[in-house]
């Protein structure tokens, strides 16, 4: 049995939220959770922009897995993060560019909610480069 119908969760995500301040908060806690000692967040001519000195990322798949985490076990029994933060960011820009250890990925939001094509084949467009801590550009819509 299936009980939750993918396709229509990600096709209506756009419409659960609506503000950048929201992100903000979920973008300081990942920062936290990263042992990041330096974040920056701004807003700046329709685009947000995140710079944290964490650990960063080593798998994409966590960024875009929703209700996903790749956290420590310490930080899942200690914070029980739900792993939504990101997906409040897809849903309210047009293009999101993360660069973490992994390397660079660019996400299409739009197509990543509504073309599950495109979802199976995103980290194939991985750039393969590492990048120290994490940084998010986001053309907000």
């Amino acid at each position: 049995m299936n009980f939750i119908n993918e396709n229509r969760l990600l096709e209506k995500a756009k419409y659960f939220f609506d503000s950048p301040a929201t992100v903000f908060i979920e973008l300081a806690q990942n920062a936290a959770r990263a042992e990041a000692t330096k974040l920056r967040l701004s807003v700046k001519k329709g685009k947000l922009y995140a710079v944290d000195n964490g650990k960063g990322c080593n798998d994409p798949m966590a960024l875009l897995t929703l209700a996903g985490s790749n956290w420590s076990e310490e930080v899942e029994s200690n914070q029980n993060p739900a792993g939504w933060g990101l997906y409040v960011l897809y849903s309210i820009s047009e293009r999101v560019r993360v660069r973490s250890n992994f390397g660079e990925l660019t996400i299409n939001c739009d197509q990543f909610f509504l073309n599950e094509e495109y979802r199976n084949g995103i980290i194939e467009g991985i750039k393969s480069k590492h990048y120290k801590g994490f940084a998010i550009e986001a053309t907000l819509k």
